[in-house]
This record gives C-alpha cells, sequence and structure tokens, in this order.
C-alpha cells in the first residue's frame, strides 16, 4: 500500500518542471513536447498552430507565455520573445470567460510557487517581483482589451 501512494506523488508531478529564474523564483511549467518544441524554438513573431485535439496547445501557450519562445540570444540567454519570467507583460485572451477562468486556475498554478508574486484574482491578473506581468482577458468585452503595452498576446480559440 505504501507503493501507491509514493506512485501517487511521482504522477503528480510526471510531466512538470520547475524553472528557475536567477534569483529564488520557480515556476512549475509543464514540459513541452518535441512537436511543440519546434513551434518554441521557431524565430517567426506570429504563431498559429493549427492542430487537433490532444496536441496540448493552451500547455504550449503558457509556456510561451511565461518563458518566452524564439532563438535564445547567446549573449543574455533570454529568449528573442521574452516572457513574463523575463520581465514581459503578457496577455492571454480567451473566447469566453469561463474558457479565461479555466486558463487563469492553470496560470496560477504555474506562477504562484514564485516568492513575492502579487495576485489580483478580481482583475485575473498576476505580478512577479521582476516586473513581469500576466493577464488573463476574455473576448467577451472587447473594449476591455485596450491600453496595455503589451509584450505579447495569447489569442486561444481564436477561431
Amino acid at each position: 500500500m505504501r507503493r501507491r501512494s509514493s506512485r501517487k506523488a511521482a504522477r503528480s508531478d510526471f510531466g512538470m518542471t520547475r524553472i528557475s529564474t536567477g534569483t529564488p523564483q520557480q515556476a512549475r511549467l509543464p514540459n513541452p513536447r518535441k512537436h511543440q518544441s519546434i513551434v518554441l524554438d521557431s524565430s517567426a513573431r506570429f504563431k498559429l498552430p493549427v492542430c487537433g485535439r490532444r496536441w496540448n496547445k493552451s500547455s504550449l501557450s503558457l509556456i510561451a507565455s511565461l518563458k518566452g519562445h524564439g532563438p535564445t540570444d547567446t549573449r543574455t540567454g533570454r529568449h528573442l520573445r521574452r516572457g513574463v519570467l523575463e520581465g514581459g507583460n503578457v496577455a492571454w485572451i480567451g473566447k469566453t470567460t469561463k474558457q479565461a477562468k479555466k486558463f487563469w486556475r492553470f496560470a496560477k498554478k504555474a506562477l504562484l510557487p514564485i516568492p513575492g508574486v502579487e495576485k489580483a484574482e478580481q482583475d485575473r491578473e498576476i505580478i512577479l517581483p521582476n516586473g513581469g506581468q500576466f493577464t488573463v482577458w476574455s473576448a467577451e468585452e472587447p473594449d476591455n482589451i485596450r491600453g496595455d503595452g503589451l509584450d505579447g498576446v495569447v489569442c486561444d480559440e481564436a477561431a
């Protein structure tokens, strides 16, 4: 019976990586799959994965939003398109409020282990100690999606 509990503990960390950002900050992100790494490493500014279900497009967008994407600069070690963990300001836009809330829970699990994180539950906004900001919006109210100078935007289910 003890084996069962140890298996469960191992299963809960399966596919997750703790990302250190040089300070005591650590985020819990899913490991990118091989086919996702091709998209993440691409130098293209705009990425539009048109894929079937179970391709994990949402986890891909979380990785790209938080870690950044594109080739890594050899001098600075940062990605071409910086993410929240690198001090970027990224917005994730869902088609409906229900969809946005689902992704908000996903993002909180990844970012809240970082010490010193400020969370505004009502605005669905997380601010990191390094100045990085992650916001989740719903496209149901398009007028609310104005004004911020953003380093990146993810539109989920944009069809």
